[in-house]
């Protein structure tokens, strides 16, 4: 059985390992842990929301199909759509 804490801190970690292996720039992200961020100064943790939002354009910019981003990010295609839609 898992809460609404596990699952959020789960999908923070899903998608920071997916920025890591998709960014150019994954390599100087900084790492983030249950307790807070450590890594580098000066950085603030960024909420669950923003973080798949900013996977789900890279990987639009990237090329990927809806579909393909909703499975790698397992969640359906509709909040892929409403990522894509949203204004920056």
């Amino acid at each position: 059985m898992a809460d609404r804490w596990h699952l959020l801190k789960n999908l923070g970690e899903t998608i920071e390992r997916l920025l890591r292996r998709v960014s150019p720039f994954g390599k100087g992200l900084p790492t983030f842990t249950a307790r807070g961020r450590t890594g580098r100064p000066g950085y603030a943790a960024l909420p669950p929301r923003q973080i798949r939002y900013a996977a789900v354009h890279q990987l639009a910019k990237a090329g990927w199909k809806v579909s393909q981003i909703a499975r790698e990010l397992s969640c359906d295609q509709k909040p892929v759509r409403q990522e894509l839609l949203a204004p920056a």
